[in-house]
């Protein structure tokens, strides 16, 4: 620490932060992310990444894009909503059997 910051909280405010660390330590059994946790954070991160698809259809690019996958070259919120869901349910189900 520099000298700037090694006087930033008085010793009592030090000793008290300390204390309550240690007492409210046995509530959590570890101190760090347990794999159960990222494996969902993943999880959700994954299935919901189809969805974005809705999310992007206004940018400019993304219509451009799309336009030439309907048969109309015009873009209906039905036909995104339908491909965003099967985009999402395949890692979805993927997620789920393993």
């Amino acid at each position: 620490m520099s000298k700037n910051n090694a006087n930033k909280f008085s010793p009592e405010v030090r000793e008290r932060a300390v204390r309550l660390m240690q007492e409210s330590r046995s509530e959590y059994p570890s101190l760090w992310v347990s794999d159960e946790s990222k494996y969902m954070l993943v999880s959700g991160a994954v299935a919901g990444g189809g969805l974005t698809v809705i999310a992007n259809a206004p940018n400019p690019t993304g219509v451009a894009l799309l336009m030439r996958g309907f048969s109309d070259e015009t873009i209906s919120i039905g036909g995104l909503l339908l491909w965003a869901l099967c985009t999402t349910a395949v890692p979805a189900g993927a997620l789920l059997l393993l």
